[in-house]
């Protein structure tokens, strides 16, 4: 798991809340680009939706069966590695650092918010 993927992830989402935002101001003031900011948004959150899964090791739990056993005798770094490391006594940044770096569903919810997004974009 690469930092600056962590780094992405959390900049495209600051990206796309930037975008709604100015989509929706937009609404009122520009109606013309209201749709095109949040087509854009919603690609970009699609993008992260993408980037999460990777870090969440989705595609690697997709794809294990074809891993290399001379390469990885033990198997790859697991699920359940990444949750033993994080700080206990930090409970609320435990729990974010779960949800973006390692639950699977966060991945898919942005996706779908982000096509929603581009459906909403295609109809303003």
């Amino acid at each position: 798991m690469k930092i600056a993927e962590k780094y992405l992830l959390i900049i495209l989402i600051i990206i796309t809340s930037i975008l709604v935002f100015i989509g929706l101001v937009s609404l009122f003031l520009w109606q013309s680009y209201s749709g095109k900011l949040f087509s854009t948004a919603g690609l970009v959150l699609s993008l992260a939706g993408f980037i999460q899964l990777e870090i969440s090791g989705l595609f690697d739990r997709i794809s294990k069966e074809y891993d290399d056993l001379q390469k990885y005798p033990f198997g790859p770094p697991s699920f359940i590695t990444r949750k033993i490391i994080n700080n206990i006594e930090r409970p609320f940044m435990t729990f974010l650092t779960n949800k973006l770096f390692v639950s699977y569903y966060t991945g898919f919810y942005l996706i779908i918010i982000g096509i929603i997004l581009q459906a909403l974009g295609v109809w303003i």
